[in-house]
């Protein structure tokens, strides 16, 4: 018998129906509202519609003429990020993580219903956690929004 290893492709992003006021920045962590089925900036806990990380910021800061209106952004539902972290809090490879005092930080949970994914520190490293200090996210998504 053989051993077969695989090298998956990362999650390329995919187009959201977004508000075009947003606001949804680059990073901020996004979730499916389920009721007005487009992605907003997800502000707290609730990993049961997290869609992944936004790579566009809404509204965009352009010249542009204003009919020329976006309302779309590009999300990644998978992946390895950086996020802010929550003070004193002890960061360590494999523990799980949801959404902390906004949608770029991060906060230890072990509740089920707020899992967003899981801290990567596969070098063994523990970081501890306080303003300025990012820590590695590995983002594992609980819900696929409605036009994936």
């Amino acid at each position: 018998m053989t051993t077969e290893h695989r090298y998956v492709k990362p999650a390329d992003p995919a187009e959201y129906k977004c508000l075009v006021a947003g606001p949804i920045d680059t990073g901020d962590i996004v979730k499916w509202d389920t009721t007005g089925l487009k992605a907003e900036r997800q502000a707290t806990g609730g990993a049961t519609t997290c869609i992944g990380v936004s790579m566009d910021t809404i509204p965009l800061p352009s010249r542009i003429d204003s009919s020329d209106v976006v309302d779309r952004i590009r999300v990644v539902s998978e992946g390895v990020f950086s996020f802010k972290t929550t003070a004193t809090e002890s960061y360590k490879h494999g523990l799980w993580v949801e959404v902390g005092a906004d949608s770029q930080t991060i906060k230890l949970t072990s509740t089920d219903a707020n899992k967003i994914g899981k801290v990567w520190l596969p070098d063994g490293s523990t970081v501890t956690g306080a303003a300025g200090v990012e820590v590695q996210v590995k983002i594992m998504p609980q819900y696929v929004g409605n036009n994936l």
